[in-house]
């Protein structure tokens, strides 16, 4: 036999390798991750509200959005692995486009519910929060729906 040892580049490698396998080899249904609720910066209530966003939320998945996003921090190896995958996963497109000379960048949406109630992780392709960070819209107020606050753990079904 052989030993052999891997920087954690090759681990990164070969993790990227083991997400698009379990990917395509896996049926897909819903996923369930949790994460803990965190407060974000107050910045997804202004561009949810950018029209350019609105309406291709409404054409493309089917509601209109709350303004403003849930904002959860995964921490279980389980939910980080998921949350890689979704980068391999076919995603609703949302287009950039622009707005008062300003130009609003390109968001991929995953189907998601929250106790039954739809909603989107929402990656946008310029985006400042870490990949253990998922921000989430939905068409209500989630906080006020469930009744939840920060710290408190949050279940979503992610439709992969």
């Amino acid at each position: 036999g052989q030993k052999i040892t891997l920087t954690m580049e090759g681990r990164e490698i070969l993790r990227d390798y083991y997400i698009q396998l379990k990917y395509i080899f896996e049926e897909r249904e819903a996923v369930i991750v949790k994460g803990e609720l965190i407060s974000g910066m107050g910045e997804g209530q202004y561009y949810i509200t950018r029209k350019g966003y609105t309406h291709q939320f409404e054409e493309k998945l089917g509601f209109h959005p709350y303004p403003g996003t849930l904002n959860l921090l995964l921490e279980r190896e389980h939910d980080l692995v998921v949350r890689e995958m979704l980068d391999n996963c076919p995603y609703v497109k949302i287009d950039e486009f622009t707005d008062e000379g300003r130009t609003f960048g390109a968001v991929k949406c995953y189907p998601i519910s929250v106790n039954g109630i739809p909603g989107a992780i929402i990656s946008p392709l310029r985006t400042h929060h870490p990949k253990n960070v998922i921000e989430i819209v939905s068409p209500v107020y989630l906080r006020g729906k469930l009744g939840i606050k920060d710290g408190d753990e949050v279940s979503v079904s992610v439709f992969i």
